[in-house]
């Protein structure tokens, strides 16, 4: 699997980049290209079509507002989880008034 071939020590670094999965792990590189085109994520940075394929994101998770949330691009927090601090402001805000 190509997440424990690439993480070492929690991080990535230059490991990531296309250019050294292309020539050290190619059949990957090959399987990061075909998930991302099935799952139509070709319009997106290289480094989030290999999160998105490492952890088997088949859709980018949406805020409760139904936009895209933010990659973030971290081991143990991929995507924020609002797209906006509005929306962070309003859950929040909701949750309180819950608690109230």
């Amino acid at each position: 699997m190509l997440k424990d071939q690439i993480v070492i020590d929690d991080k990535l670094g230059n490991r990531i980049k296309e250019s050294h999965i292309k020539n050290n792990y190619n059949s990957e590189w090959v399987k990061i290209i075909e998930f991302s085109n099935k799952y139509n994520f070709n319009n997106l940075k290289w480094t989030q079509k290999v999160f998105n394929y490492m952890f088997d994101i088949k859709q980018i998770p949406k805020c409760i507002c139904g936009n895209n949330r933010n990659f973030r691009g971290r081991l143990n927090n991929i995507y924020t989880k609002y797209c906006s601090n509005k929306c962070a402001s309003l859950d929040n805000a909701k949750e309180r008034m819950i608690i109230s």
